[in-house]
């Protein structure tokens, strides 16, 4: 009860200065209008196919032989470029040089296409594509099979132009307001470590500190109670960000909201974690407030694309660089689950800001006990 009525006394005292909680509620609206109206062409939900280059190795039966063949033979306005590979390896190797390059592999009973993930349409198209001739002549197989009898009544003329393709659209593409709707929920939770900032500067200049550890509670009680304390709020202050931007801007969350939710807890954790531990790294409040107002979130904010769109793949400096900050992990994983059914980033997304907020919470002891 103790450590309950600690966490509401927090939570009070740090709403009385409306300034900060005002902020968080609206700046992530306003952000989210200006930008995804601004940005919109950057956005587009057609892709134009101007080239594909496929790399193909022939290991292939008969059957996956001839559907490989009616593709390409499907593919005669030039859009389309095959190139051959000796081996696996070799084409492995071609594609590693150049993202550009789709892989494929015909095998005995399947045809495997690899994921060049510098441009997942282009895959799913090639995918589509031989998975349409393959069930046109599954189709015809079958028929000749079990009703040979009625195979003259049937169009086998596979030859017809079924899979050309210049120009599509595939799904849900993400808009301007689903991209700035996310990012901006996230960037504002990391300004949200601003609260939990201020409950440790405020607390040690107040004398608060002193008076609620001689009280009776522990250090250790002391330090979560900022941290849940500076959690909830954060939380409760996006609520009105998050609503106008899935009932008014429509942003699309997809089918697995509550694996999205999990992520933006975990870097609300993280978050929450940082603000009360560098409140007890740094005794002077301006120099704190700079370093963590001025540096570590804007930079973690741009690192993450929450000023401007940086995609999935970048050249090599810049992905090493943007893999440093939590929040493009978190970025990333909401829009892969939401757009791709992708979850191959979420675990390693919550590992990195559950592992990061637990170093973050052990920092103010190891202080503590330097200066003891």
């Amino acid at each position: 009860m103790r450590i309950i009525n600690h966490i509401k006394y927090t939570i009070l005292n740090s709403i009385k200065e409306r300034s900060g909680v005002i902020s968080m509620v609206v700046f992530p609206i306003i952000f989210m209008l200006i930008l995804g109206s601004a940005l919109a062409n950057t956005f587009d939900n057609n892709v134009d196919l101007d080239k594909l280059n496929i790399v193909y190795v022939d290991n292939g039966s008969k059957n996956t032989k001839d559907i490989f063949d009616q593709f390409k033979t499907e593919q005669k306005d030039g859009k389309v470029t095959f190139k051959q590979a000796s081996s696996i390896d070799e084409g492995k190797e071609i594609v590693r040089k150049d993202s550009d390059n789709i892989l494929i592999e015909l095998k005995s009973d399947n045809i495997q296409v690899y994921k060049n993930e510098k441009d997942n349409i282009s895959v799913n198209i090639v995918m589509g594509g031989l998975q349409g001739i393959a069930e046109r002549y599954g189709v015809y197989g079958a028929i000749v099979k079990f009703a040979p009898d009625t195979i003259k009544n049937v169009d086998n003329d596979f030859s017809k132009s079924y899979t050309k393709i210049s120009k599509v659209e595939i799904g849900r593409q993400t808009t301007s307001f689903d991209y700035y709707g996310i990012v901006e929920i996230t960037m504002m939770t990391l300004y949200g470590s601003m609260f939990g900032f201020y409950m440790v500067v405020i607390g040690r200049d107040m004398k608060i500190e002193g008076r609620t550890i001689v009280s009776g509670m522990s250090r250790v009680e002391y330090v979560f109670t900022k941290i849940i304390a500076t959690f909830i709020i954060t939380f409760v202050t996006l609520i009105p960000a998050f609503l106008f931007a899935t009932f008014v801007l429509k942003v699309y969350w997809g089918d697995h909201l509550m694996s999205i939710i999990a992520i933006m807890l975990a870097l609300n954790l993280f978050a929450s974690s940082l603000g009360v531990c560098l409140g007890f790294m740094f005794k002077e409040e301006k120099t704190g407030q700079m370093i963590l107002n001025v540096v570590i979130i804007p930079a973690m904010t741009f690192l993450g694309g929450g000023y401007m769109y940086i995609g999935e793949h970048v050249n090599a400096a810049l992905d090493l660089a943007t893999k440093a900050s939590p929040i493009r992990w978190v970025n990333r994983t909401i829009i892969n689950i939401a757009f791709n059914n992708d979850f191959s980033k979420f675990n390693t997304t919550l590992i990195i800001c559950l592992s990061l907020s637990i170093i973050l919470m052990i920092v103010p002891f190891v202080i503590r006990g330097e200066e003891a």
